[in-house]
């Protein structure tokens, strides 16, 4: 987020955001603060990238609660927090108080929450509490198959608009584009070797597979 702002500082009308920031070693009281500032920095132009990482990860932080009731109460508290500057959360998985109330100067709109998607867990969450999804790991197919109608689907059924959708594109500047594809690969093959990752390449490379998922979600959903 520091790095973000000062990126906004020097590029005067750019959006600036994260992608993403893990929401396990960081309370949404603290994260509520760091993001405000981010926002004051950048007059308005930042916008907060959100994770819920694998639970290994969260393991490693110390966190064993349900993955996605912690969410649902991480996200839902945060807002509040970015809306108001104060909250009073008492959940099954997490405590968000407020004991002064932290909202920067009215001069700017609530920092937006962006939260990385990539099941239909995940993207029930986004449409029913995120202002946007950043889909992991996912192409134009998947979007238009799975990502795009769930989020729709889950945002009407909860009374909200649609979040936005932001695909996401890596790129570097670079003279040497034979080393940059080699340190591309060896970066996202790692994607492959994490269980929960496979899975969803699995499905996304999979036209029928992929189709299969979306019917069992609409089913579902009914």
């Amino acid at each position: 987020m520091a790095v973000a702002a000062l990126i906004g500082r020097e590029l005067p009308g750019t959006t600036v955001g994260t992608a993403i920031v893990s929401i396990h070693p960081r309370h949404p009281n603290a994260l509520a603060m760091q993001a405000q500032t981010a926002q004051a920095a950048v007059g308005g132009r930042f916008e907060l990238g959100l994770g819920l990482s694998l639970p290994e990860i969260a393991a490693g932080y110390g966190n064993t609660h349900p993955r996605i009731r912690y969410l649902r109460e991480y996200l839902t508290a945060l807002r509040e927090l970015l809306h108001t500057g104060a909250v009073d959360h008492t959940g099954e998985t997490l405590v968000a108080k407020s004991p002064t109330r932290s909202a920067m100067p009215a001069l700017h709109s609530p920092v937006p929450m962006l939260l990385a998607t990539s099941g239909p867990l995940t993207l029930r969450v986004a449409a029913e509490l995120a202002d946007s999804a950043l889909p992991l790991l996912t192409g134009p197919n998947t979007l238009a198959d799975f990502t795009i109608p769930t989020l729709a689907r889950r945002a009407a059924a909860a009374g909200r608009t649609m979040p936005r959708v932001l695909g996401m594109v890596g790129g570097v500047v670079t003279a040497d584009v034979a080393g940059a594809r080699e340190r591309a690969a060896q970066q996202m093959n790692r994607y492959g070797e994490m269980p929960a990752y496979r899975a969803l390449l699995n499905t996304h490379s999979d036209p029928a597979r992929r189709a299969g998922f979306a019917r069992r979600q609409a089913r579902a959903d009914r």
